[in-house]
């Protein structure tokens, strides 16, 4: 199927930007964090929306708050001992871009300080799985949690429409503030 719309992706430009070692790396990335995990989910992407409230859900799966999967949208979980504590998804999308969305479901002091280790840590392999690409994200404006998320992460906002956010990753300053 990736050769079907390798052409797609590729329109722009003679090299491989669907690079296929790193599209398997990536179905296959795996990040630990003392005891917590990122691993590709294998339940239903349907379950995911019952870990949070309705109110929870409509910021997380913009419009309708109902998950989807497109066919270059990876899921992944974040657990600590086997419980479920969120999700990372990951899309490829055409013109080099990498997207990335988030979702916690319990807050506190100490959960939030292991968020942002275990994000670091995937975003600094998205970045060496995938060199080329940009890595942006979206969130409505309202959601003020994670707008902050993203600016902490050097995330730059680049626009603004229809009440959603858009962002790309500062790689520049991602580096020289996480490494």
């Amino acid at each position: 199927m990736l050769k079907k719309i390798s052409s797609f992706f590729n329109s722009s430009r003679c090299d491989d930007i669907l690079d296929h070692e790193a599209i398997s790396k990536l179905q296959n990335l795996e990040v630990k964090q003392e005891d917590y995990e990122v691993t590709r989910r294998v339940q239903s992407i349907y379950k995911i929306k019952e870990y949070f409230s309705e109110e929870d859900n409509r910021k997380q799966f913009i419009p309708d708050g109902e998950p989807f999967r497109g066919e270059f949208d990876y899921y992944f979980d974040i657990k600590k001992d086997g419980v479920f504590y969120g999700f990372y998804r990951i899309s490829l999308l055409p013109k080099n871009k990498l997207e990335i969305h988030c979702g916690f479901t319990r807050f506190n002091s100490l959960l939030a300080r292991r968020y942002l280790q275990v994000t670091e840590l995937v975003l600094s392999e998205l970045q060496e799985l995938f060199p080329k690409h940009a890595i942006i994200s979206e969130c409505l404006i309202r959601h003020e949690k994670a707008n902050n998320y993203l600016s902490y992460f050097c995330f730059e906002l680049t626009d603004f429409e229809n009440e959603i956010n858009s962002y790309t990753l500062n790689r520049t300053d991602f580096r020289r503030t996480f490494t």
